[in-house]
This record gives structure tokens, C-alpha cells and sequence, in this order.
């Protein structure tokens, strides 16, 4: 699972910069490359996630650790179509937030509570249900649904002021944060990278406009 993560992996960065050189230069089979990229992308996250979580003796991956991986998939299906303006993104993006935020949280926060002292469920708790309200407004702000900034307003805001604070009490987990701050940076500005460069590559090239020759009156 993990060789076959790594070759996926390569893959689809030499298909981006393949990608990115034929846009720049103009070349033909730019778009092809870049709906291909995207395909390998959207095989690569789930390949990676299940084979990071997977336990390497028993073979079995958490239900959560599933979900997690599909949502990936479809997400990036949905920019993809996004992009290109083809019929289904609407419903990917809409299938793939929704899920995550009433599925893959609740799970996760099931997970974490199981065995969890009364302060760290606290935690979990607040971060749980201000995870899930975030991811839920984001889907209501793009699909321009109402009480999309009241969702944000508040999942923000549980994150914030409830879980941040009972997570930076315990010292374990201040260094943690310390250790895993640039990880969730890099890969926040990954997706939006990500994002912007297939937008980039998907618009069309501007034609070039040429002045008219001036018209002589006899």
C-alpha cells in the first residue's frame, strides 16, 4: 500500500509540473494533463490516508480513517469539475462537506471520547462540534445557502475560545501543537494552491487584439 502510494504520488507531481510547463509555453494537451493530474490526485489522498492509518499488523483500518479517505477523493473530484465546469460538481462538493462534517466528525469524535479522561472530553467535544459547524458553513457559503456566516461565526468561535484553550493547558499537547502547526499551515496552503493552479491552468488564454488599420476618407 505505501510503494503504491509513493509511485501515485510521484506520478501526479511530475503530471503537475508537465502540466504547468505546457500552460505556460502554451503548448497542446494542457487541459487533457490537468484533468489527469486531478484523477491521479484524487487516487493518491485516499491511497495515502488508508495506508498511513492502516494497522501494519492486524490489517484493519478504523471506519472513520474510511470515510476520511472517500471524502478526500470526492472533494477533489468536485474542485476538479468545479474547474472545469462540467455538470456534478455542485453535488460532489455538497456529498463530500456534508459527509464530512455530519459523518466523519461524529465518528471521530466517538473515537476520541471512548477513552478520554472528563477534561480531554471537554476538549474533544467543543473541537468536535466547532470542526463540524466550520466545515458546515463553508458548504452553505459556497452553495450561497442562508446562515452560512452564523455557521462560521460560531464553529470558529467554539474553536477558539472552547477547544484551543483546554488544548493548550496540558503541556503535552502545547509542544504537539508547536510540532504539527507547520504540517497543518503547509497543507492548508497546498490545497489552496492546488486549487488556484487548476483554476489558472483551466482559464482560457486571452486572445490577442489587434488595432484596426485607420480608414482613409478621400
Amino acid at each position: 500500500m505505501k510503494r503504491a502510494s509513493n509511485v501515485i504520488g510521484c506520478m501526479a507531481a511530475a503530471l503537475v509540473l508537465t502540466t504547468v510547463f505546457f500552460k505556460i509555453n502554451h503548448l497542446p494537451g494542457a487541459t487533457p494533463m490537468l484533468i489527469l493530474t486531478g484523477g491521479f490526485l484524487s487516487i493518491y489522498y485516499p491511497v495515502y490516508i488508508l495506508s498511513r492509518f492502516t494497522d501494519s499488523e492486524t490489517g484493519i483500518t478504523p471506519r472513520w480513517i474510511t470515510v476520511a479517505a472517500c471524502v478526500t477523493s470526492l472533494l477533489n473530484l468536485g474542485l476538479l469539475f468545479k474547474i472545469q465546469h462540467w455538470p456534478g460538481a455542485s453535488v460532489m462538493l455538497i456529498l463530500s462537506l456534508a459527509t464530512f462534517g455530519l459523518i466523519f466528525v461524529p465518528m471521530l469524535l466517538k473515537y476520541k471520547l471512548s477513552d478520554e479522561v472528563s477534561e480531554n472530553k471537554l476538549m474533544n467535544l467543543s473541537g468536535g462540534l466547532g470542526l463540524a459547524l466550520t466545515t458546515l458553513g463553508i458548504l452553505f457559503k459556497l452553495q450561497h445557502w442562508p446562515f452560512a456566516m452564523i455557521l462560521l461565526l460560531v464553529g470558529i468561535t467554539m474553536l477558539v475560545i472552547g477547544y484551543l484553550p483546554l488544548y493548550l493547558r496540558n503541556e503535552k499537547n502545547e509542544q504537539r501543537l508547536r510540532n504539527t502547526f507547520f504540517v497543518v499551515v503547509l497543507g492548508g496552503v497546498l490545497v489552496l494552491l492546488q486549487a488556484r493552479v487548476m483554476q489558472t491552468l483551466s482559464a482560457p488564454v486571452p486572445a490577442v487584439e489587434t488595432a484596426a488599420p485607420p480608414v482613409c476618407v478621400k
